[in-house]
């Protein structure tokens, strides 16, 4: 993907059990993978690894450094546009309408970070690792897990975890 992102939603299906994740760029073109419950997952690791690199203070001990990104987390979401329609149309699909099926995730580390999705073979989506758009992200999938009622274990869901135990106490 050469332009920036316009857009991105995850919408769950229930024939598929699977979600589906678009992004729509700048140039109008649409970008569709579709994520299995293990996939998703992965991503979570992937995303809270890349947060947790790209965090400020990285030097600080784990505990703060958790917080911080929690904290970053929050107030990054709390800053997206959530509420707007996901623009439906688009003039292209790179990975054709139908999208592609998740199926490894890799961080690029060099001129910056990025973030893979991609199939068994072929062309995925490469996503600049940008805070805002990995906090954005992160949160979108959370939402669409937890709708799907798939029960993700493990350290997946952290972020949204602490933050929502921190607006409970």
């Amino acid at each position: 993907m050469s332009a920036r992102i316009e857009q991105m939603n995850v919408s769950y299906s229930r024939d598929e059990d699977r979600l589906l994740l678009r992004i729509r760029s700048t140039d109008n073109e649409e970008f569709r993978l579709w994520l299995t419950r293990r996939y998703t997952q992965l991503a979570f690791r992937a995303l809270e690894k890349l947060l947790q690199d790209v965090a400020p203070g990285t030097s600080v001990a784990a505990p703060q450094r958790a917080a911080e990104v929690a904290f970053d987390h929050q107030h990054t979401t709390s800053q997206a546009d959530f509420a707007t329609p996901y623009e439906e149309t688009a003039d292209s699909y790179p990975l054709g309408e139908d999208g592609i099926l998740g199926y490894r995730i890799t961080v690029e580390q060099k001129n910056g970070a990025y973030l893979h999705l991609l199939p068994r073979s072929g062309a995925g989506v490469k996503l600049p690792a940008e805070p805002a758009i990995m906090h954005n992200l992160y949160h979108l999938l959370h939402k669409a897990a937890d709708g799907a009622e798939w029960a993700l274990t493990s350290d997946a869901l952290s972020f949204e975890k602490q933050m929502t135990s921190r607006l409970i106490n």
